[in-house]
């Protein structure tokens, strides 16, 4: 039996709301900004039009801001180097200083980079890449072979999404995802309820983050997030598992 899917409100291309949150931290980290705008300017020279206009009422992009100065960097490159038009014209008029006017526009820049960001780190740290793994809190307490084959199943299965939309070359996968498959491969593991499940498979539908769910008689069972995500600013109801 085919199960209607509930229609995702808003859903942006993924490039484009990773283009979004990139623009966000450069906001808040002048440095980066202007290396930024001037890397543009000399590999894009201004040949892609305007990008933005989209309507992001009820987004998070900074679900997806870069943890660091060197992930913003990679994604920069990943982005130019990229075939995404459109964020490359979001780039481009970034590079123009054009991107924040027009608030009639509703372009979600406008409005959210008033939000005080706490915390960005400009490179001290290493921050870590963590694969996230959200397990259904009725079946988290009870780490059996059964639910360790759910967990290896989700992750292997965010691999191989992750894999599938790089045309299938890890050379081109995003980055954060290459950080982490290349790195050391850690797990964040984090428990919610199934409507809390629910609500984060929301999120990442809207942002079209790559991620697998393993289901069960009872629904979504284990959930493998991409490394993309930065938990600090997602406010999904979870819980750390110690």
């Amino acid at each position: 039996m085919i199960n209607a899917q509930k229609t995702i409100k808003n859903k942006v291309r993924h490039e484009n709301a990773l283009c979004l949150s990139l623009l966000l931290y450069a906001e808040k980290d002048r440095l980066f900004s202007e290396e930024l705008k001037n890397t543009v300017r000399i590999f894009l020279k201004d040949e892609y039009p305007k990008g933005g206009g989209f309507d992001y009422d009820d987004l998070n992009p900074l679900i997806l801001m870069p943890k660091d100065r060197s992930s913003a960097v990679k994604r920069a490159w990943w982005l130019i180097d990229s075939e995404f038009q459109e964020a490359k014209g979001m780039l481009s008029a970034f590079a123009r200083d054009e991107f924040l006017e027009r608030p009639q526009e509703r372009q979600l820049v406008v409005g959210v980079v008033r939000i005080a960001i706490p915390g960005i780190t400009l490179g001290r740290l290493k921050i870590r890449k963590e694969m996230i793994i959200v397990i259904r809190k009725d079946i988290a307490g009870d780490l059996n072979i059964e639910l360790a084959g759910k967990i290896n199943q989700a992750g292997s299965g965010l691999l191989s999404e992750a894999i599938k939309r790089a045309n299938n070359n890890i050379g081109r996968l995003e980055p954060e995802m290459g950080d982490w498959l290349f790195g050391d491969k850690e797990t964040a593991f984090y428990s919610s309820g199934k409507e809390g499940m629910d609500d984060i498979k929301e999120d990442l539908g809207r942002l079209d983050i790559a991620s697998f769910e393993v289901k069960d008689e009872k629904g979504t069972a284990v959930l493998a997030i991409s490394p993309a995500v930065n938990q600090e600013y997602s406010n999904w109801p979870v819980a750390p598992l110690s």
